[in-house]
């Protein structure tokens, strides 16, 4: 397997948990000392640490406004009466591990949006970014342009997939979490503009996603939406297949 964002299997889900910091300070503990008996939860968290360290490399240090930590107040406050009530009737609360994988998912989609907007100002097709030969580098943005995302999910259930959108490239990188496809099926990417009419982003693969280069006139308020097409996608225009997943994009 590559060093991609990891399959959300029970180690890799666990590993996630413990280098994002989603867990308890019990499981943490407990997480310590599983990296001393287990392998396999030992190369997961290892895998996780090379996926999220790049991220942070060279990135400066700044100080959040007082909105936001006014907003980052509200929202823990929030998480505090969802446990409370998580408590009082557990029946109506999704499993832990499927919620903070979810919130996990969206972390590093995000993350890694930012990271390829603000450290890559040129990119070729393919391979790595080199500098225009005998031109200087680009200069990089002055500050952090809106990075929006979107969980795009069932009715009920976790994400299919987490969608970043970069505004400065007008590119979505859709992160896969729980595409299910068959062998002669492919997942297919659309969004939905207020006319109601499904317009194709085109293919995604199921394990790896995808880049997708918007068209022009893209509505940033449109919903999105994964659909299950035969191989080649669908072949009248519109999703013939069942639509696994929706969503909208909203700022990080």
């Amino acid at each position: 397997m590559s060093d991609g964002i990891p399959a959300p299997d029970r180690p890799s889900i666990d590993a996630a948990e413990f280098v994002l910091g989603l867990l308890s300070d019990a499981e943490h503990q407990q997480a310590r000392v599983r990296l001393q008996t287990d392998e396999a939860f030992r190369r997961e968290v290892a895998r996780w640490e090379r996926f999220v360290a790049p991220l942070f490399e060279d990135s400066p240090e700044i100080a959040p406004s007082e909105e936001v930590l006014a907003s980052l107040k509200r929202r823990l406050d929030r998480g505090g009466a969802l446990r409370r009530a998580s408590n009082d009737n557990p029946k109506n609360v999704v499993p832990a591990f499927w919620r903070n994988y979810g919130v996990a998912m969206t972390f590093i989609a995000a993350t890694l949006g930012a990271f390829l907007l603000l450290d890559t100002p040129e990119r070729p097709e393919h391979g790595t970014y080199m500098p225009p030969t005998g031109a200087e580098a680009p200069a990089r943005p002055q500050g952090p342009a809106e990075v929006l995302a979107a969980r795009v999910s069932p009715e009920e259930g976790i994400p299919v997939a987490v969608i970043t959108y970069l505004p400065d490239s007008g590119e979505l990188v859709v992160a896969p979490v729980s595409i299910a496809a068959g062998s002669e099926q492919v997942p297919e990417l659309w969004f939905i503009p207020g006319d109601g009419t499904p317009r194709s982003l085109g293919l995604i693969d199921a394990a790896d996603g995808a880049r997708v280069q918007l068209p022009d006139g893209f509505d940033r308020e449109a919903t999105l939406a994964i659909s299950i097409e035969p191989e080649g996608g669908s072949p009248t225009g519109a999703p013939t297949g069942p639509i696994v997943g929706t969503g909208t994009l909203s700022a990080i």
